[in-house]
């Protein structure tokens, strides 16, 4: 076999171990907030380095033998990854009813299961909501198990691929295998990285969730394994032999790695071309097989513990920001240095010691009970921990925390808040009391449907019918803007054209001017954007008053985010909510002392001025005697640091019936 055409195979290479080490210390930091915004970049290293290190074993095998033993290749793999995977899943599972953010609830289970399964990245696709760095994910201890999960999908695939087409190519044809294996991964590279690069690019596909599927898919992700197999299939020709070339290549790979996780942050569209920098970065990293100098050794030791490291660090760093909540970075920093202890016990006990013990004899056959054990107890841990969260739900305060916590999601999930035109596709739980005598539509953003389940407890009062159309996070202005990834032009035309078909009596708008401003940025405009963002809203406005509704616009309430806080009830844990649960909430503070405050009242004045619309002010309800607090009269108010709850509040029942029943 041709393997003289190819760089050596086998033999230690700590150069490796460097890059795994500064692979988990960008994660690990970007995870604990500090230094690197795009930190998550790590995770393409380890990619590619995964596939380097298992391309290099396939390879060796298929060159010496022409064969390749799944059960030998699978009894190490399982042996490697599932007791340390196993441990960190029970422990988790166990602790995170006590310990893990409220609003995580039974996701922490559910992704266990699916870890287990090696199914993880699935599992989070179908669950997600908001993307990988929404709330709603980096609240779950168990997130950055998907990419666990995705390696191990690669490793189930490439070694049966790449025997296929060997043996193929040794019965069939008389093109070395060496050169067919080249073609096999080059087409799986160009293939998934198109994938990776068009569904990143056409976010609508998919439902608007193509950017989800792309980040956590292994059809997307495969093409960054195939980098690293590439650079086994090489010609040995082709590495760098002079060490001032290796010295060159290692170094602007390293500078492309810092580099992408310096300028990348998380607001970056990422995976997709951007993902190209790390990737090619840490191939020319790997092909340099540069020295590694004593002063960068400790960093051989990160790589060596970088397994067990990365899946402890992150549950911690959960753990510790649910129970130091707004406390800045520094009890993630702890967490994450902490994360180090479990993560070299796991090495040195389990990995090198008890696992060997295990499996000394009969390998393959005890690997494989190893891992039917690995994979079971988890699931043991996961009915375990049923009895534990019971208990906590029954603690009053925890339960109060969490029936708080839950309002967020809620508000999240409303249906009548996902892009629901007002017209005949409403659906009937969007329409509350369809006889009512009085028609009253809500239309507008988050803020609008955050006042619904509280005019709907109007409806019989009122003898009203109400109908919600809402959109979270679509602002009704003249300009075409977005959800999200999602356009919402059709929302605002179709609401339109239904209340010119047929006027309501009412039509009351909710939207947050301060949000847009940051979200827009319109803040470069020389009035902070005030002038242009009433100028957007006020034509809309205009075109709802020519259908003949009353038409009324909902102050924006003021938020513990114009604070600065970036609060939601969700983070905080049972434990901290026990201990205190004004720990679990936010700063109460004067809104009139806020920058935000100003911009926001003087846009609304600014559209009542352009089109003579009604305004109504809640902030009394909401902020009695100009004094924001997480609690008025023992009920919170607040669902996070953007929204009141969804949930009907006593205070702000009373002013809206107040304010329809003010001719």
């Amino acid at each position: 076999m041709e393997t003289e055409s190819l760089a050596p195979l086998t033999g230690h290479r700590s150069d490796i171990q460097v890059l795994r080490g500064l692979a988990v210390l960008l994660v690990v930091l970007f995870h604990a907030d500090v230094v690197f915004p795009g930190g998550y970049v790590g995770v393409d290293v380890f990619f590619v380095i995964s596939g380097f290190v298992i391309g290099r074993l396939i390879i060796h095998e298929l060159t010496t033998t022409n064969r390749l033993s799944f059960r030998e290749f699978y009894a190490r793999r399982f042996r490697r990854i599932l007791p340390a995977l196993a441990l960190m899943l029970i422990v988790v599972v166990l602790l995170a009813p006590i310990l893990a953010p409220l609003s995580a609830g039974n996701v922490t289970n559910a992704t266990a299961a699916a870890s287990a399964l090696f199914s993880a990245n699935f599992y989070l696709y179908a669950h997600d909501i908001g993307g990988y760095f929404a709330t709603s994910s980096t609240l779950n201890p168990l997130l950055h198990t998907w990419s666990l999960a995705v390696e191990e999908q690669f490793y189930l695939a490439i070694p049966a691929l790449l025997l296929l087409v060997w043996r193929f190519t040794i019965r069939r044809t008389r093109i070395s295998p060496i050169t067919t294996a080249r073609i096999l991964v080059a087409t799986i590279t160009l293939i998934s990285l198109f994938a990776c690069v068009l569904l990143s690019w056409r976010v609508s596909l998919l439902g608007g969730r193509a950017l989800s599927f792309a980040y956590y898919s292994p059809f997307t992700r495969a093409w960054e394994f195939c980098f690293g197999l590439g650079l086994v299939l090489l010609p040995a020709r082709w590495a760098a032999k002079r060490p001032a070339t290796r010295i060159t290549v290692g170094i602007i790979g390293y500078t492309g790695i810092f580099a992408s996780a310096l300028i990348y942050t998380e607001s970056t569209n990422f995976p997709g071309y951007r993902a190209i920098l790390p990737v090619a970065a840490t191939a020319l990293a790997i092909l340099a097989a540069a020295p590694t100098p004593r002063l960068i050794r400790p960093m051989v030791f990160l790589g060596d513990n970088s397994y067990g490291w990365y899946l402890w660090h992150w549950p911690l760093i959960v753990f510790a920001g649910a129970f130091w909540t707004n406390t800045g970075p520094t009890p993630l920093i702890i967490a994450a240095t902490i994360s180090l202890v479990p993560a070299i016990l796991s090495r040195q006990l389990l990995e090198r010691r008890l696992v060997p013990r295990i499996t000394k004899t009969h390998t393959t056959r005890s690997s494989m009970i190893l891992a039917t054990a690995c994979i079971t107890l988890p699931f043991l841990a996961i009915a375990l921990s049923q009895p534990i969260t019971n208990q906590t739900n029954t603690n009053p305060t925890a339960a109060r925390a969490r029936d708080n916590a839950k309002d967020l999601e809620k508000l999240q999930r409303a249906p009548c808040g996902q892009g629901v035109a007002l017209g005949p596709n409403t659906a009937d739980t969007c329409i509350v009391n369809p006889d009512g005598a009085t028609t009253i539509a809500l239309i507008g953003d988050s803020n609008a449907v955050q006042f619904g389940e509280t005019f709907a407890s109007l409806a019989e009062d009122l003898d009203a019918r109400i109908e919600f159309a809402g959109f979270n996070g679509c602002p009704l202005l003249d300009e075409g803007r977005n959800s999200g990834a999602v356009p919402c032009d059709w929302y605002r035309r179709d609401t339109l054209n239904e209340l010119r078909a047929h006027p309501r009596d009412i039509v009351i708008i909710g939207f947050a001017p301060s949000w847009f401003l940051i979200k827009y940025g319109f803040r470069a405009e020389p009035d902070g954007g005030e002038a242009k963002l009433a100028a957007q809203t006020s034509p809309y406005i205009n075109a709802v008053i020519a259908t003949g509704a009353r038409t009324v616009l909902i102050n924006e309430v003021p938020k513990p985010y114009w604070t600065q806080e970036q609060w939601n009830p969700g983070n905080c844990s049972a434990l901290a909510a026990v201990i205190d649960l004004e720990h679990c909430g936010f700063p109460s503070f004067d809104p009139r002392s806020t920058a935000e405050f100003g911009h926001v009242r003087r846009i609304e004045a600014s559209v009542v001025a352009a089109t003579g619309v009604e305004i109504w002010n809640v902030d009394d309800a909401v902020c009695p005697e100009h004094r924001c607090t997480q609690f008025i009269d023992d009920k919170a108010i607040f669902g996070d640091s953007g929204h009141i709850r969804i949930e009907p509040n006593p205070r702000v029942r009373a002013r809206l019936i107040e304010l329809l029943q003010t001719p």
